[in-house]
């Protein structure tokens, strides 16, 4: 199953800031919130780094901060307040965050119960906070490299080494950046071994993902992201190499549940056809059916 099949982040081209204060609402640990912070960081900038974040922060040694990531020692509120400047937390977001660092401190139940409250009303109710396991598959899920990887095992000489995926992937994809992406589908077992030796991609993705909600905002990063490579490809690739097709229609958004039985089954047919030959590059099926014109606003509004 694909990500294309299924329901990061916030979408490409957002500030920074306004990353932060979409993603700051899926976290209740706040550890958790700021490891999440650090690997986004790094994948934006392959050279930041641990040590980058101490100095920003006013620190001439990181292990304080090393310390508290790797919970080690307890985040006090007075760092959570540098680190709440360096990412330019402010409004409701900053108070979020100061909340669950009190609700991560506190050792009291009824103080916890209290502050849980408070998060949970502050918290938009679409959105759900992640714990443990989702949290790396809210990583998986947003980034669309670690889809093309597992796409990737069915090639015969598959080779989970940087310099290999990058041969195939492109340079815009650092080897560290590559390498923590087989580190993390081996750790969700989306990548195993089999008694050879050789990789491949395991069956069960969707089952872990419908048990495991991942939230819409990856969601978007994925299709966002697919956007972008579907631009470059008009640019650089010629009609041999790709086809392209779109139609404008009036339609009813009561048919929308027969629309997606057809999308579904037309991408499985594709999929037939693509494995009937041993392929030697890897392709992108993107589809995308949605609302061109204005809603009317509600009454009363």
């Amino acid at each position: 199953m694909t990500l294309c099949s299924m329901q990061g982040y916030s979408a490409l081209g957002k500030s920074w800031s306004m990353h932060t204060h979409e993603i700051i609402y899926h976290f209740e640990d706040p550890i958790e919130f700021l490891n999440a912070q650090l690997r986004e960081r790094q994948k934006r900038n392959p050279r930041f780094s641990l040590r980058a974040w101490a100095t920003q922060l006013g620190y001439r040694n990181p292990s304080l901060l090393f310390q508290v990531l790797r919970r080690e020692r307890r985040l006090k509120m007075d760092l959570a307040m540098k680190i709440a400047a360096n990412l330019n937390l402010s409004g409701k977001a900053l108070r979020y965050y100061e909340l669950i660092v009190l609700n991560g401190a506190s050792q009291n139940a009824t103080e916890r119960r209290v502050l849980e409250a408070s998060l949970a009303k502050l918290r938009p109710k679409a959105i759900k906070p992640l714990r443990g396991l989702s949290v790396e598959l809210f990583s998986a899920a947003s980034e669309w490299y670690h889809w093309a990887i597992l796409a990737l095992t069915e090639f015969q000489d598959f080779d989970p080494d940087p310099s290999w995926l990058q041969s195939k992937l492109g340079s815009e994809i650092d080897k560290k950046t590559l390498r923590n992406a087989v580190e993390r589908l081996t750790s969700l077992k989306f990548l195993v071994q089999d008694e050879n030796g050789r990789y491949r991609r395991m069956d069960y993705e969707s089952d872990l993902f419908m048990n495991n909600p991942v939230p819409s905002g990856a969601i978007r990063q994925y299709h966002a992201q697919m956007v972008e490579k579907s631009k470059a490809a008009i640019e650089q690739q010629n009609v041999t190499e790709r086809t392209l097709r779109a139609t404008t229609m009036r339609f009813d958004v009561k048919d929308l549940p027969q629309i997606e039985e057809i999308i579904a089954e037309f991408h499985r047919q594709i999929g037939e056809v693509a494995a009937t030959r041993s392929g030697e590059d890897l392709y992108q099926l993107n589809t995308q059916f949605f609302r061109l014109t204005q809603k009317k606003p509600e009454r009363g509004h």
